[in-house]
């Protein structure tokens, strides 16, 4: 065990720029070290030399290749390659037994790096914006795997085995080519947030309602012509994002959602709402412009509001035009004011 301050002088030298950040332990031995945007196109081989370091971020550089000394730091837990331009992950990864967090989004990985399926440590992985063709089958090793981050991929269908990721929490996977999703998707258990958005998704995803945990759930841009009733069963749910999609009604059942509290439905082709989003208790974001909506459930008006956007309903007529001018808070008074002078007859 020894201070490390005088090799990252040496770093410094040779690198030509200090680091974005250095951290220490109480032994001087260095735990974070951030060179990201540096210009690299080499890996300093005096990183290696750093034998108890847990992060590196080398994000922004110019690596066209993994560099394969990084596999000898065995000690790392979180490594950050972000916006290079490497396209191959080598096997000798492997070395990195203690890897928790790997970010290689936005380089040039367009197939998966199969060999991360048996880094069985990863708790969080982003392979965004590389436009990944295709999840293998191997993903279900990933049995630790908590975050997957894999939007801008052209993928088209989704493995059975990712459903038995038990311990998965989150999955963004936008802007794709997805149009449904497999039945063993109902299984992700621990599942709590989900961005599935833009996507040629036409029906809404019934594997969804079995995902009891879910509190997070980003459905924008895919063509959804339809909420199922089923949408009732998502009692955790906290934040549904609905917004340009096709959708011209919602169920009833929606105002069964008693946790929600944003709610988004923009940029679609809804012309009423249900009565029943008066059950929305802890709805306190609504947004239904960019509508052909005629009117307002007066139910609203007994929701505790503080964001609520109606423009570009050109149909519009529950609403003084003069009030909608005023915003957002306006309406809003507007509305508790009919709410109550209904419920005080």
């Amino acid at each position: 065990m020894h201070d490390e301050h005088g090799l990252v002088e040496v770093l410094i030298r040779n690198i030509g720029r200090r680091p974005q950040k250095v951290t220490y332990d109480q032994f001087g031995q260095v735990m974070t070290l951030d060179f990201s945007s540096c210009g690299l196109t080499q890996f300093p081989r005096e990183i290696t030399q750093l034998k108890a370091i847990q992060e590196l971020r080398l994000v922004g550089n110019r690596f066209e290749q993994f560099p394969p000394e990084l596999c000898e730091m065995a000690s790392l837990r979180v490594l950050n390659l972000a916006y290079n331009k490497i396209t191959q992950v080598p096997r000798a990864i492997l070395r990195l037994s203690q890897l928790r967090k790997f970010d290689l989004s936005h380089n040039r990985c367009e197939r998966f790096p199969e060999v991360l399926c048996s880094l069985s440590t990863l708790e969080e992985l982003n392979l965004d914006a590389n436009g990944v063709v295709a999840l293998p089958e191997s993903i279900s090793q990933l049995g630790n795997l908590r975050r997957l981050y894999m939007s801008g991929s052209t993928i088209r269908r989704l493995p059975a085995t990712i459903g038995q990721l038990q311990k998965l929490e989150r999955i963004e996977l936008s802007s794709g080519q997805l149009t449904t999703l497999p039945s063993e998707f109902g299984e992700l258990q621990a599942l709590e947030d989900l961005v599935l958005q833009y996507h040629p998704i036409g029906r809404f995803p019934e594997e969804l309602f079995h995902l009891t945990k879910l509190g997070y759930l980003a459905l924008t841009g895919n063509q959804l012509r339809e909420i199922p009733p089923d949408i009732g069963k998502l009692h955790n749910l906290e934040v549904l994002i609905l917004s340009l999609n096709q959708l011209k009604s919602l169920p009833p059942e929606i105002g069964q959602l008693d946790q929600l509290n944003t709610l988004y439905l923009d940029k679609n082709k809804l012309t009423a709402l249900p009565k029943e989003m008066g059950l929305l208790k802890s709805l306190d974001e609504l947004d239904v412009s960019d509508n052909e909506l005629e009117m307002l459930p007066i139910e609203l008006g007994g929701l505790p509001l503080k964001v609520l956007v109606v423009q570009n309903n050109p149909g519009l007529i529950d609403l003084p035009r003069s009030i909608i001018q005023q915003g957002n808070q306006a309406i809003i008074a507007y509305l508790r004011e009919r709410w109550q002078r209904r419920s005080n007859n």
